[in-house]
C-alpha cells in the first residue's frame, strides 16, 4: 500500500509539472504553430496515461531541459540588443543542453521504432542544431518517451493477461480433477466394501452348503458377482487413466506458465541491465554510476575506508569528431573504455559520465595505489594506435581525482572535479589534478 501511495504521489506531481510546463510554452508569444499543436498532443498523451506508468525521473529531467530551451528561444528572438558576453553565454547554454539531451537519449533504451527515432535525434544533435531546432527535438524526445513507455506498458499488460488466462484454465482443470478424484475414491471404497461383503457372505454360504448342486449354483453366482466387480474395476482404471492425462495436461500448463514467467523475468532483467549500461561502450552509464556512488558513500560514512573518484576527459576530442566524423569518435570511445577496463579491479566502478568523459570510483585503494593506477591508464591510452582515414593520432586523457574527506558529498566532489577539468582545458593535455 505504501508503494502504491508513493507511485500515486509521484504520478500526480509529474502530471502537475507537465501541465505547468505546457502552459509556460503555450504562453510564449514566439512559439511556432507546429509546436503548439505538438504540445496539445503531448497534453492528450499525458492525460491518457495510467498512474505509475511514467518514467518519472527522466520525464522530469526532460521537462527541465525543455524549459531551458524555451529560455534560449526567448533570448535568441529577443529584440533587445545583447552584449557579446551574453551571446557567448547563450551559446554555451545551448551546447550544455545539447550534450545533456544526448546523454539522456543514450539512457532511453527503447526497442523498435521509437528507439530508432531517438537514435536519429541523437545523430542530429551530434551534428549540431540551432536553438529553434533544439526546442522541437526536445519535444520530440518527450513524445517518444511517452509513446515508448506506453508500448512497454501494453506489452507487460499483454503478458499479465496471458498469465491470468493460463492460471484461470489451470484453476478450472484443477477443480475438475479434484472433483473426479473424490468421486473415484468414493466409488473405489464402495467396490472394496462390496468385494469384502461378497467374499465373506459366499465363504459362509459355501462352508455351510452340503448339497454339491446348490454349491455349484452358489459358486456360479459368486463368479458372476466377481465378474461384475472386475468390470467395475476396469472402468475405474479407465477413468483414472483419463484423470492422470488431465493431471499431466495441467502440469504442462503450469510448466508453460513457469517458462513464460521466467522468459518475461529474463527480458525485464535484461532491460534493467541495458538501462544501466551505456549503449556504445557497454560500461555503466551516469545513472548507474550515481547509484553506486551513493551506496559507496553511505558505506564510507560508516567505515571511513579509502574512497576516491577520478574523472577522465579526452583531450581535444572535438578534433576527432570534426575531422574524422562521429563514427570515428564512437570507435575511439569504445577502444578507450576497453583499455581502462583492463586495468581496473572488479571492486572498482567504471562508467561513461558524459559524451567524452569517463569516471572511476575506487573504494578500496590507497592514495598511492590509486595514483599508480590512474597514471598507468593515462600511459596506456596515450600509446593506443588510433588510425582514422590513414592518419595516425595520439589521444590523451586529462584527469581530476579527489579522495573523500570529512564534510565531502558526492555532488560537491563531482562539481569540483568537473570545474578542475574545465580549467585544465586551457593548459597542456594529459594533466593529472590530484586533490
Amino acid at each position: 500500500m505504501q508503494q502504491s501511495s508513493t507511485l500515486g504521489t509521484d504520478a500526480a506531481s509529474l502530471e502537475a509539472q507537465i501541465k505547468n510546463s505546457i502552459q509556460v510554452l503555450l504562453n510564449t508569444p514566439s512559439i511556432p504553430e507546429r509546436i503548439r499543436r505538438d504540445l496539445q498532443q503531448v497534453a492528450n498523451i499525458t492525460s491518457a496515461g495510467t498512474q505509475g506508468e511514467w518514467p518519472i525521473e527522466k520525464v522530469q529531467r526532460l521537462l527541465h531541459l525543455y524549459d531551458i530551451t524555451i529560455k534560449i528561444l526567448r533570448t535568441n528572438h529577443s529584440n533587445i540588443s545583447q552584449a557579446p558576453d551574453g551571446d557567448k553565454a547563450s551559446n554555451e547554454q545551448i551546447a550544455r543542453l545539447n550534450n545533456a539531451l544526448q546523454n539522456m537519449i543514450t539512457e532511453l533504451d527503447f526497442d523498435g521504432e521509437y528507439g530508432e527515432q531517438l537514435m536519429d535525434i541523437r545523430t542530429k544533435l551530434l551534428l549540431g542544431v540551432r536553438g529553434d531546432d533544439l526546442v522541437e527535438l526536445t519535444l520530440d524526445v518527450l513524445k517518444l518517451v511517452a509513446l515508448g513507455t506506453e508500448q512497454e506498458r501494453e506489452m507487460s499488460q499483454q503478458f499479465l493477461e496471458q498469465s491470468h488466462d493460463f492460471i484461470s484454465r489451470i484453476s478450472i482443470n484443477t477443480e475438475q480433477i479434484s472433483d473426479k478424484s473424490r468421486d473415484h475414491f468414493i466409488q473405489r471404497q464402495e467396490m472394496n466394501r462390496r468385494f469384502n461383503s461378497l467374499v465373506k457372505d459366499k465363504y459362509r454360504d459355501l462352508a455351510d452348503e452340503p448339497d454339491t448342486t446348490k454349491l455349484r449354483e452358489q459358486v456360479a453366482t459368486m463368479m458372476h458377482d466377481l465378474k461384475q466387480l472386475s468390470d467395475r474395476y476396469q472402468a475405474a482404471e479407465q477413468r483414472e487413466k483419463v484423470l492422470l492425462e488431465q493431471v499431466s495436461y495441467a502440469k504442462r500448463q503450469i510448466d508453460n506458465l513457469n517458462d513464460s514467467t521466467k522468459e518475461h523475468r529474463r527480458r525485464i532483467d535484461e532491460q534493467n541491465e541495458r538501462l544501466r549500461r551505456d549503449p556504445l561502450t557497454k560500461i555503466y552509464n551516469r545513472t548507474a554510476f550515481i547509484e553506486q556512488l551513493e551506496s559507496e558513500y553511505r558505506h564510507w560514512i560508516r567505515n571511513q575506508h579509502p574512497l576516491r573518484i577520478a574523472l577522465f576527459d579526452i583531450d581535444n576530442f572535438s578534433y576527432v569528431n570534426n575531422n574524422f566524423g562521429y563514427t570515428a569518435g564512437d570507435k575511439a570511445l569504445k577502444i578507450i573504455s576497453r583499455a581502462i577496463n583492463r586495468d581496473i579491479k572488479c571492486s572498482d566502478i567504471f562508467a561513461r559520465f558524459s559524451g567524452e568523459e569517463f569516471i572511476l570510483l575506487l573504494p578500496t585503494r590507497s592514495d598511492k595505489q590509486a595514483k599508480e593506477l590512474i597514471e598507468a591508464i593515462q600511459a596506456r591510452v596515450a600509446t593506443l594506435p588510433f588510425k582514422f582515414r590513414n592518419h595516425n593520432l595520439k589521444i590523451t586523457l586529462s584527469v581530476a581525482s579527489k579522495a573523500f574527506s570529512q564534510g565531502d558529498t558526492p555532488e560537491g566532489i563531482l562539481e569540483e572535479l568537473s570545474n578542475q577539468l574545465i580549467t585544465q582545458h586551457t593548459v597542456t593535455p594529459s594533466q593529472l589534478v590530484w586533490l
